[in-house]
This record gives structure tokens, sequence and C-alpha cells, in this order.
């Protein structure tokens, strides 16, 4: 983060993807689907006032008109862990 953007330095659009995915306010799996290959210096400006400020513009939105990526809803696969059983170690 730098003067409230979020800056990703030297970052492929399917790791920018992966970190959207973290960020408050979007809280669910983005997939990279442009096909863009390469690895670019992305800063989100005022995203940081985006998460906090309710009545402000919507990540979605940030990402749609400063970066030109449309976020849209869909369904596909993703991938999942399940811990079907753990247990502590023993004292070996």
């Amino acid at each position: 983060m730098q003067d409230g953007s979020f800056v990703f330095p030297e970052t492929s659009l399917t790791e920018f993807a992966e970190k959207l995915s973290l960020l408050r306010g979007i809280e669910r799996p983005v997939l990279d689907r442009t096909e863009i290959k390469g690895f670019f210096d992305i800063t989100l400006r005022s995203a940081a006032s985006a998460i906090l400020d309710d009545d402000g513009p919507s990540l979605f939105a940030l990402v749609e008109e400063q970066l030109g990526l449309k976020l849209v809803p869909a369904k596909a696969p993703v991938e999942v862990l399940v811990i079907d059983h753990v247990e502590k170690p023993s004292e070996n």
C-alpha cells in the first residue's frame, strides 16, 4: 500500500486476480480470464479508502475505471482443500 493506493509491482494478471480475491469488498475467488501474458506494475488508486468508505466507489468500479478490467460474477471450478481428519502428534 502506498498513499492509499494498492501497488502490485511486477505482477502477472493471474497473480493480481489472486490478490484481489483477498481484499475486503470482493471476498470471493477472482479468476484471470484475460489471457494477457507478462508482468505489469499495477496501481489501484484510492483502493484503501474504497474498502473503508461504504459510500465511496466499490473495488469493482475502481478496477474497471482505472484498469479497464471488468469483474464479472460467474460460476467456475475452483481448487478446494478439504481436511477430513486431524490428530495431535504423538510424543515420539
